[in-house]
């Protein structure tokens, strides 16, 4: 008995091209793609100065880290400080008339009663308003106190020594200290041959340069 093979038509061929086609597009799965939007972040407001009625009841303190010493002696006696004053119930530092007293004491002796400073730092008038600067936070003083100033010494027969300060109002208001206090390096350190530590001439920059 004789095998007859049926050849496929020319239909037959594109209808079962046309069925795999379909097939093969539904197994591909479609990526969309996504983008993520972040925010921008709120422009930056000018920060609102403090109403008339505010009055320091608050002072912070930041002190160098390092006493240089400018006399090239090998004992450093120059201490550079920014105070910031402020009203509790404002954000930002303020200005206030009035004057800042800066102590320094032995270690230990803030509280020892009948305790003398080491050297004390009288800052009042033109001396307060040539310190008048900005930072971050608002208004602030940036001072630099010398242990030379008024005849004093910078030969301490000490490695470190507490420092304090207190600012008294101008109306004659109740006084405010920083609250803390603050250690800093004296005494003799090793000496840099040849060299000593320059502060600069325009009052308005800070601190100097070794030369």
């Amino acid at each position: 008995m004789s095998r007859s093979t049926a050849i496929p038509s020319y239909r037959d061929v594109l209808s079962i091209c046309a069925a795999l086609a379909i097939g093969l597009t539904g197994c591909v799965s479609e990526k969309k793609a996504s983008t993520y939007y972040r925010p921008l972040p709120p422009k930056p407001r000018p920060m609102k100065p403090a109403p008339p009625d505010a009055r320091a009841d608050v002072v912070v303190l930041n002190v160098s880290v390092a006493v240089l010493d400018t006399n090239g002696n090998g004992y450093p006696d120059l201490i550079h400080v920014t105070a910031h004053l402020f009203d509790r119930r404002y954000p930002p530092a303020i200005f206030e008339e009035g004057g800042f007293t800066f102590a320094m004491f032995a270690p230990g002796d803030v509280s020892r009663a009948g305790a003398e400073p080491i050297h004390e730092w009288l800052i009042v008038d033109e001396r307060l308003l040539a310190a008048r600067r900005r930072s971050a936070f608002g208004e602030c003083y940036r001072f630099r106190l010398s242990l030379l100033e008024n005849g004093g010494t910078d030969t301490l027969n000490l490695a470190m020594a507490d420092l304090i300060c207190v600012f008294e109002p101008a109306d004659g208001g109740e006084p405010t200290w920083s609250g803390e206090v603050v250690t800093v390096q004296v005494g003799q350190r090793v000496r840099i041959h040849g060299m000593r530590w320059r502060e600069f001439d325009d009052p308005k920059t800070e601190g100097g340069a070794w030369r």
